[in-house]
């Protein structure tokens, strides 16, 4: 039964901590903006863009592999 269910639960993971990367994102950047001097503020801004650029991607490209993988048949019983 797990076999058969694999892409489910293989895409469940990023598809919680994904969101969570956003919040966490907001966080540092809540921290960025009480922290560091304003001349920094855009240049620390792009780098978390960039992250949640990358992340994106690395999460859209592991949904459409997992997507386009072939579930396995049933034994016959």
């Amino acid at each position: 039964m797990l076999g058969h269910r694999a892409n489910y639960y293989a895409l469940e993971f990023p598809a919680q901590s994904y969101p969570r990367s956003y919040v966490a994102s907001a966080q540092a950047l809540t921290q960025i903006a009480e922290e560091v001097p304003t001349d920094e503020l855009f240049d620390r801004m792009c780098v978390l863009g960039r992250e949640r650029r990358t992340a994106r991607a690395r999460f859209e490209g592991a949904t459409t592999a997992l997507s386009k993988m072939k579930e396995p048949e049933k034994a016959p019983q």
